[in-house]
This record gives C-alpha cells, structure tokens and sequence, in this order.
C-alpha cells in the first residue's frame, strides 16, 4: 500500500483562532515538535502497516521554508503568498499524483500525539473524519448531519472524486453528501467521543495545535456518539455558549500570555508551551 499524508495550511504559527501571527522566534521549536510528530507518525505506518508514506506540504510563504523542508524526507512543498484560506487544500489535492491508496489530510500546525497510532487503520473502507463536533455547539447536529471536527481526514482511493469538491470545516458531511451524493453510511468518524477541532477550547488525547496553550478541560468526557442520529431529523437546538468556553479555559488571561510572548518571546519561561509534550493523557 501506498499512503499519502497532506499537510496543510500556516507553518510557525502563533496566537489563538483567527489571529495571524506567525514566523515568531516563539513559533519556531513548537513547529519543529508538530513537524516531528508527522515523521514519527509516518515512521510508524510503514513500520506497523507497511505502508509507504509521501508527505505533500501545502503552505504560505513564511521565512524559515529551509528549515521546514529539512524536518520532511522527501516531500512536495508548494506555498504561496497570499492568504486563499480553503482553496489552499483545493489547489494541492488538483496536484496530487495517481497511485496513493488513500491521502489523510491535516494541518501543519498539529502536533500527533502517540494515543493516535492505534486508531489510525490504512484499511478503511470509508471517508474517516476525526470526531463528531462537541455538543456545546447543536449538541453535534445541524438537522440530520453531525458537525464535524475535520482535523483528521482520511480519503480512501474509492472516494478520491470528492477532491473536485473537499471541504474542511465543520459542515463538511453535509457538503460531501448533497453536493457529492456521498451516501451517510459511507462516512464515518475515527473516534466515538466528541471533540472540538481546537485543542485551545476542548482537551484532546490525539493531539493538539501548537503555538497556542492546550485545555486541560474535556467538555465531553464519558460520552460517546450515537450514529443513530445521522441522517435521521432531530429536535436537538442547544445554543452555542461560547462565554462559557471563555470563561472556562480563562480565554482573557491566555491572550494576554500569548501577547506577551510575542513581545518578549526570550525573556519569558516557555514551559508552558513545552510542558504538554513531555507526557501523553489517555482518555
């Protein structure tokens, strides 16, 4: 088997959600971990699966491209100057060369913690997203379509048409199925529980985004998904609460720290970005 892992979007970013700052001093070894973790990930395909993994690089422009390309082994880049937001995922599978058994899209910016090796299976049948959303937002559900969280994507070569058309937000079953008639029983999720995409806002055991510091709280702990409810109409209308995440996971006093950092990036403790790397949570 041949597999191909897409990495994509902004490289050495630092900030929270929709902030763009990047290419910082302070941005520069948190990459280089979350790059590192892609190797190591591919590494372990090969060795438990054989599978041979390419990486494919899709990014922007960013000061330090030699030092990102020295942390790959052999891999296509591309990049560009301009931000194109979800054309640059659009442009780069148009690219992709024939011959992959299944192509598994991320971002650059995750870091793939080790609890993810034994879920990831190269043999999948179906298109794999990570998770259903958390239930904070519409108790996972916009009508009969579960919201995703789309930081993992696994497409296997049966399913590659919907390259024409990928989508990765959260609506992306939804797209999938009424624009590429992909049928609810061909889509999946590769966990039972919930997560947010955004390791900032909702603890996650897989992985995480670096530059940005990581929850410690797990909205959903103890639940599990019920598939059930795909396709099927449902009454569930749970507002989005997003002062609560604040106030939870103290969003003020992290941008504040994330502020500071930019500013004095050498003269403050980085423990904090550090920490989370030394040991792995189990759910």
């Amino acid at each position: 088997m041949k597999g191909l892992l897409l990495l994509t979007g902004e490289a050495f970013r630092e900030g929270l959600q929709l902030q763009r700052q990047r290419d910082t001093v302070a941005s520069f070894q948190p990459q280089k971990m979350a790059s590192q973790s892609h190797v190591d990930f591919c590494n372990y395909i090969k060795q438990e699966h054989d599978v041979k993994m390419d990486i494919f690089i899709s990014t922007y422009d960013t000061k330090y491209e030699k030092d990102l390309k020295s942390w790959y082994p052999n891999c296509k880049y591309k990049s560009t100057k301009k931000l194109i937001g979800p054309k640059l995922v659009q442009d780069a599978v148009h690219e992709i060369e024939k011959g992959y058994d299944f192509i598994f899209l991320t971002r650059l910016d995750i870091f793939i913690k080790p609890y993810f090796y034994s879920v990831f299976n190269p043999k999948w049948k179906t298109i794999k997203f990570f998770s259903q959303n958390y239930t904070i937002w519409d108790c996972g559900m916009t009508g009969p379509y579960p919201l995703v969280n789309p930081t993992f994507q696994f497409i296997p070569k049966n399913y590659f048409h919907v390259c024409k058309n990928i989508s990765t937000d959260h609506f992306v079953w939804r797209h999938y199925h009424e624009v590429v008639h992909i049928p609810h029983n061909k889509m999946d999720f590769m966990v039972d529980t919930y997560h947010d995409a955004d390791s900032y806002k909702d603890y996650n055991p897989y992985y995480r985004y670096v530059g940005r510091p990581e929850s410690t709280l797990w909205h959903d702990r103890g639940k599990t998904i019920n598939r059930k409810l795909f396709g099927k109409k449902n009454n569930c209308n749970t507002k989005k609460i997003h002062a609560r995440i604040s106030k939870l996971i103290g969003k003020k006093q992290t941008t504040v720290r994330m502020k500071a950092i930019r500013d004095n990036p050498n003269k403050l403790n980085m423990n904090w970005i550090f920490e989370p790397f030394k040991s792995y949570h189990l759910p």
